[in-house]
């Protein structure tokens, strides 16, 4: 079902870059759009294979969500730190 969906976005995302005149979709340039409507295929393809992965065990797909969600902003929260102190 996901890689239906994938496929959804990246003939929408190529349909609006070729019918677009004005440079600008949905506020972006449309370099950038092209990159978001790809990238959002890869994530909607890559997530519903882990999300199937943990059919049946909500517990552990919560908990380790939590676990990714709080290493992200573990990573995010020291680089804001070390740039502010000027170590990058």
């Amino acid at each position: 079902m996901t890689t239906w969906i994938a496929l959804i976005i990246l003939a929408l995302g190529v349909m609006l870059l070729i019918l677009n005149e004005s440079g600008v979709i949905a506020g972006l340039d449309t370099a950038t759009f092209g990159y978001v409507a790809i990238f959002s295929a890869i994530i909607v393809y890559l997530s519903g294979g882990m999300v199937g992965s943990y059919r049946g065990r909500r517990g552990v797909l919560l908990r380790d969500i939590m676990i990714w969600l709080v290493l992200g902003f573990g990573i995010a929260m020291f680089y804001i730190l070390a740039h502010g102190r000027g170590l990058f």
